[in-house]
């Protein structure tokens, strides 16, 4: 490669002997860049700010109120909704609770911390103050990596219990049939809960 000076603008430009190997793949790609050299310098800038910007949106921390959670984080939060909604139904019911967070999760096109964090969608959280004493009581131990397997099985093994259920309640612990009951798929019952698809 060498430099030039182009005669209509006096600028220096970059020149390779493409006419010493005109049938050579490697002259026709300098030939390219001789002609187009501008064009592609500008695309390459391009390309290379795009990649800047959008890195750390995809490695960025998911947030909740505000507050950056890790991935660990957000699997420790999944699984104490686990433990609050279903700590009584042994492991079955809380695989099949985790379910609904997965399935839920990918119906809205959210990540499961979002679909959790949701307000008034998962009831152990309506009060979160009392739902954080009570784990400190009741969350940790056993109690925990009970969740935490069902959070495994559900999340990596891709458990299928509930067939694609995405809400459920307990018909003992409600006054008043949910809404969503009336009108979702009924998916079936697994221990004390009934489960229900729909949007």
């Amino acid at each position: 490669m060498g430099w030039k000076i182009n005669k209509e603008t006096s600028e220096l430009e970059p020149w390779y002997p493409v006419d010493r190997i005109p049938n050579c793949p490697r002259g026709i790609f300098a030939h390219f860049l001789e002609v187009h050299w501008k064009a592609f310098a500008v695309h390459v800038t391009a390309y290379f700010i795009l990649i800047l910007l959008i890195t750390p949106a995809l490695f960025a921390a998911p947030t909740v109120g505000g507050s950056i959670m890790t991935n660990e984080q957000e699997r420790d939060l999944i699984i104490k909704t686990i433990i609050g909604e279903g700590s009584s139904e042994g492991l079955p019911g809380m695989i099949a609770i985790a379910e609904t967070i997965r399935n839920r999760s990918a119906m809205r096109g959210l990540t499961p911390m979002e679909v959790v964090a949701q307000p008034k969608q998962y009831s152990f959280w309506n009060n979160p103050k009392s739902a954080q004493k009570w784990l400190d009581k009741n969350g940790t131990g056993e109690a925990y990596q009970a969740a935490s397997n069902a959070y495994e099985i559900a999340f990596n093994d891709n458990s299928q219990m509930t067939s694609g259920a995405t809400h459920y309640y307990n018909p003992k612990r409600v006054k008043k049939t949910p809404s969503f009951a009336k009108t979702y798929e009924k998916k079936g019952k697994i221990g004390n809960h009934e489960f229900f698809y729909g949007k």
